[in-house]
């Protein structure tokens, strides 16, 4: 059977750079659904600089993105055409709206009995500028950026904060902890300075990978920074605390901060990170149906999708390029 159309996850996949006009010269349509999203103040012109210098312009049909920030950034750099980039939204995005509407409707508390934290572990470099290396490369695992931006982190921000969480755990036992991260979560824990593998706390469970929805359903009260799963817990009702304190506050690291405004509570300190977990720390309870204002203007600016049908624009746009092309 001849093929309709070829979706790839990103526009600038080197593999996928010339393979794209050769699928669009055999007339199927080529479809990046691009799914990179958080473009903080800071990164917008780092970006726009590292699309327009280190990709090639897209030789495919359409781009579809998350929000407006990516569409201007790709448009600016020279990407593509105004006219073949789509704002769609996240998809991704549409489950959790879909279960906070269930769990409104059905007036059912998540699955958790205890009262849960769940902390978004993140490491220094989280939404800062990186310019990634191939792995293995003799130069290591990240390029050297001019202009001091390789010096940026969230070194203290990330230390006090896994501190603060793992402080949370050990002195509160009828509190459910959760620390989910990635692959080297490991590694970022090591800044608390305590081994975690042999003073590790009853009531504290540590996530690697996978799909963080049912942790984001089932937890009373989540703190993370600069991450999509941000975005999810306000979607799904949440409490959600952002920490805004040390570098968070510092000139030239403040405009990579994710500023996700009134639709979370921001700690001020490492203290109040602590007191605003432990008193979120209540037994969970089922969320609203409806969203605040400031939760649908956040999402709609950030993830294009405050109503949960991001997953249906991006079906009307591609089954457009497909029929375009017949």
């Amino acid at each position: 059977a001849k093929v309709s159309a070829v979706l790839t996850g990103n526009f600038a996949y080197a593999a996928e750079q010339e393979f794209g006009a050769v699928v669009e010269a055999s007339g199927v349509p080529f479809i990046a659904m691009h799914k990179e999203a958080l473009k903080t103040p800071g990164l917008v012109e780092f970006f726009t600089h590292l699309y327009r210098d280190r990709r090639q312009p897209f030789a495919g049909r359409k781009i579809l993105v998350y929000n407006e920030i990516e569409r201007g950034i790709q448009i600016a750099a020279g990407i593509a055409p105004p006219d073949r980039v789509q704002v769609c939204g996240m998809p991704r995005l549409d489950r959790i709206h879909h279960w906070r509407i269930a769990a409104a409707d059905a007036s059912l508390p998540s699955t958790s009995a205890r009262p849960q934290v769940l902390f978004l572990s993140f490491h220094p470099k989280s939404g800062m500028p990186v310019i990634p290396r191939k792995p293995g490369a003799p130069e290591g695992r990240l390029e050297a950026l001019d202009d001091g931006l390789g010096e940026v982190s969230w070194r203290d921000l990330s230390q006090q904060c896994h501190q603060t969480v793992l402080r949370l755990a050990r002195e509160n036992p009828g509190i459910d902890v959760v620390i989910k991260g990635k692959g080297d979560l490991g590694k970022w824990l090591g800044l608390t300075g305590a081994s975690i593998d042999q003073d590790r706390p009853a009531n504290l469970k540590l996530v690697v990978g996978g799909d963080p929805q049912d942790l984001i359903a089932s937890a009373s009260v989540v703190c993370g920074f600069t991450t999509t799963a941000l975005l999810e817990s306000i979607a799904a009702g949440k409490r959600v605390v952002v920490p805004r304190f040390a570098e968070a506050t510092v000139e030239n690291t403040r405009p990579y901060f994710l500023d996700l405004g009134e639709a979370v509570e921001h700690a001020e300190s490492a203290g109040d990170l602590y007191d605003r977990l432990l008193a979120g720390a209540v037994p969970p309870t089922p969320p609203k149906r409806d969203l605040s204002t400031h939760a649908a203007e956040v999402l709609d600016h950030w993830a294009g999708n405050p109503d949960g049908k991001a997953g249906a624009r991006v079906s009307v746009a591609v089954m457009a390029e497909i029929d375009r092309g017949q």
